[in-house]
Order: structure tokens, then sequence, then C-alpha cells
């Protein structure tokens, strides 16, 4: 099951949204934004380094379908 916000405040033992002011005031970014970031940084080596397909990589960084997970991609790199 994918982390929810909730999750991640729990294991680092602050509430939710301190947890999500931290990473702003931190990161620039949200936990969860960072998270995907983080998820697409590993697909994006898995891409170059494995001979693994788009939907095995999709669902190995947690991505419920390669449709989203191609959208994702494009946002954050600005190509598919």
């Amino acid at each position: 099951a994918p982390l929810t916000l909730s999750e991640m405040a729990k294991h680092s033992g602050i509430s939710a949204s301190q947890l999500h002011r931290l990473f702003v005031k931190h990161l620039g970014v949200g936990p969860m934004k960072a998270l995907r970031m983080v998820r697409l940084e590993e697909a994006s080596y898995w891409l170059v380094s494995t001979g693994q397909s788009i939907k095995e990589i999709s669902e190995r960084a947690g991505f419920s379908s390669p449709y989203h997970f191609s959208n994702a991609f494009r946002e954050l790199y600005g190509m598919s």
C-alpha cells in the first residue's frame, strides 16, 4: 500500500502539518512530492541500467499504472 502523509508523520513522531511545514522549509516541496521525486529518480536509474519494461519499472517504483508513471516522469524531467 502507498505510504501516506499520516504514516510518515506517525513514524517521525510529529504531526502531519508540522512534517509538511518542515519539508517545505528545508526542501521547498511537501513530503509527498519529495517522495514522488525520489521514486522517479530511482525509476530513471532503472530505465537506464536495466532491461525492464516501463510496466515493470512503474510497478517497482510504486506507481499505480504505467500511464500514471509516464505522466509523472514527463512532468518532472520534461521527457517521456
